[in-house]
């Protein structure tokens, strides 16, 4: 994968309905890295969308967020 490249997740999403994610540091790029990632990174954990599971030690760094753009709808 590279910058910009996307993927259809086949959701339809309604109101008041979310999307979250996480992201774990160093979790692609290698051959045999699925389910045994080396290296977390600094932080050692992943990073969620939802702000309490996040390791920041106050709220106003936790939030971690991405945005999508849907040019056809």
């Amino acid at each position: 994968m590279q910058e910009g490249d996307t993927i259809d997740l086949g959701v339809q999403l309604t109101a008041n309905q979310t999307l979250a994610f996480f992201l774990i540091p160093n979790g692609w790029g290698w051959e045999g890295s699925y389910n045994n990632i080396a290296n977390l990174g600094n932080w050692g954990t992943p990073f969620y969308s939802y702000p309490v599971l996040n390791p920041e030690t106050t709220m106003e760094h936790r939030r971690h967020n991405v945005a999508f753009l849907d040019v056809q709808n």
